[in-house]
Formats: C-alpha cells, sequence, structure tokens
C-alpha cells in the first residue's frame, strides 16, 4: 500500500509541474507510442474475455478461459516491464500503472474493473502527452518563459 502511495504522491508532483517534464526524445517517443497502443488493446481484449467469461469462477470455464487466452496475463507483465524501463518519468508511471492493471484485466480469475484502472492511467498518459506537446509549442512559439 505505501507503494501506491508513494507513486501517487509522484503522481501529483509530475501532472502538477509541467515544466519540470521534458518531451521524450524520438526513440522513446515510438516506445511510448507503440506501448500506448497495446495497452489500449489488451484493455480492450481484457473486456472481451470478462465478457465472454462472465462467471469465471467455475473451474470448467477458467480452463475455456486459459485455453482462449494462455497468455495474457504474462503479456500484461512484458508491458509492465518495458513502462517501467521507460526514461521520461511521467510515462514510466502512468503506464506503469496501465500496465499493472492490466495484469489483473486479462486473467481469467481477475475483475474487469481491473481494467478501467489500466483505462483511466492510459488516459492519465495521453493527457500528460498532450500537455508536454502544447508546453513544446509554447516555448518554441516564444510564449512561456521555461525559467
Amino acid at each position: 500500500m505505501k507503494s501506491k502511495a508513494w507513486i501517487i504522491g509522484l503522481l501529483a508532483v509530475v501532472v502538477s509541474v509541467p515544466s519540470f517534464a521534458q518531451l521524450p526524445d524520438d526513440a522513446e517517443q515510438k516506445v511510448i507510442d507503440s506501448l500506448m497502443i497495446r495497452i489500449a488493446k489488451m484493455e480492450q481484449t481484457g473486456r472481451e474475455l470478462h465478457g465472454k467469461y462472465t462467471d469465471g469462477k467455475t473451474a470448467e470455464i477458467q480452463k475455456a478461459c486459459k485455453a482462449d487466452y494462455p497468455d495474457l496475463p504474462e503479456q500484461a507483465r512484458n508491458l509492465r516491464g518495458e513502462a517501467a524501463a521507460l526514461q521520461t518519468l511521467a510515462f514510466k508511471v502512468h503506464l506503469s500503472m496501465a500496465a499493472n492493471d492490466l495484469v489483473q484485466c486479462v486473467d481469467c480469475l481477475g475483475s474487469v474493473t481491473a481494467c478501467d484502472g489500466a483505462a483511466a492511467s492510459l488516459e492519465r498518459a495521453r493527457d500528460q502527452m498532450k500537455r508536454m506537446q502544447d508546453y513544446a509549442k509554447k516555448l518554441q512559439a516564444g510564449q512561456d518563459d521555461p525559467s
């Protein structure tokens, strides 16, 4: 629980001070864009999984679910590792949180509410990107002093 509080505090600092946040370089931007796309697709797959297997607590349903979606939790854990390796702190936090929720979202024993958490974290990452891009445009236009 302490780690979630730490992440939320860090998130508050990152969101409230866009002047400290730098846009990622081109290479990392491609990684971030790819992560965002894959997280969104996996979140949708998790919703489909929970829609198809609404009573996922029985052994038979679990077996069928795992046969249809055998490696989704592992893929989500891999996304979590990729997000944690990002250099741009704002995206490292948001996308790590999204991928962390995905692990439960795409698990046959997980909950569709975890998909909501992944979607919310992904939306925060998109909002952060827009704020950072808008701020960079203002700086380029000379409308804001970075100091």
